[in-house]
This record gives C-alpha cells, sequence and structure tokens, in this order.
C-alpha cells in the first residue's frame, strides 16, 4: 500500500513538478485508464491464487509465451540466404539500366 502511494506521489510531481500538494486519493477518477486498468485488473489476475501458493495465471502466461518463444526460434532457424537478387524495378528502368552500365 505504501508503495503505491510513493508511486502516485512520483506521478504527481512529474505531472506538476511547481506544485507540491499531493494529498492521497483513492479514488478512480484521478488515475488514468492505464494505472486503473494495471491497479484493478492486470495485478489482481497475475497475482491471482485459487488455491495454495501458486499464481495460476501468471504460470500460464509465462507457458504461452515461452511455447510462442519456442515456436517462433524453430521458424528463426529456418530461414536461409536468398538463392538470388530479389529485382525491385522492371528490367527497363532507368535505375536498372543505369546500374548494368556501370557495373
Amino acid at each position: 500500500m505504501e508503495d503505491r502511494i510513493w508511486y502516485e506521489y512520483i506521478l504527481h510531481m512529474e505531472r506538476n513538478p511547481d506544485k507540491d500538494d499531493f494529498k492521497e486519493d483513492d479514488s478512480k477518477e484521478s488515475k488514468t485508464p492505464f494505472e486503473q486498468f494495471m491497479e484493478y485488473m492486470y495485478i489482481p489476475a497475475m497475482t491471482w491464487k485459487p488455491r495454495g501458493k501458486i499464481p495460476w495465471v501468471a504460470v500460464g502466461v509465462f507457458a504461452f509465451f515461452s511455447v510462442y518463444a519456442i515456436i517462433s526460434i524453430a521458424f528463426a532457424a529456418r530461414l536461409g540466404p536468398a538463392d538470388e537478387q530479389e529485382r525491385w524495378l522492371p528490367d527497363d528502368h532507368m535505375f536498372i539500366v543505369a546500374q548494368d552500365d556501370n557495373a
């Protein structure tokens, strides 16, 4: 609880550096939508422990992103260099003609 008050004080000082009139306010109206989402939805979901001491939502999110990373690495390992140079412009384009003349 004390960490949240300190965090709100820092936010207040960043937004209003000239005023030192910080008041602890628990109302939702004084917080941005992102702050409301983090405080009232994301953090409780990540720390929710239905039974025991294991936060299952956090474990599920970690497992999902671990599988995603493994699949991404597997597909990235299959990439290789191009077999031939890619041609972006038609053969009769003036840049290609100039490039061929200079080669």
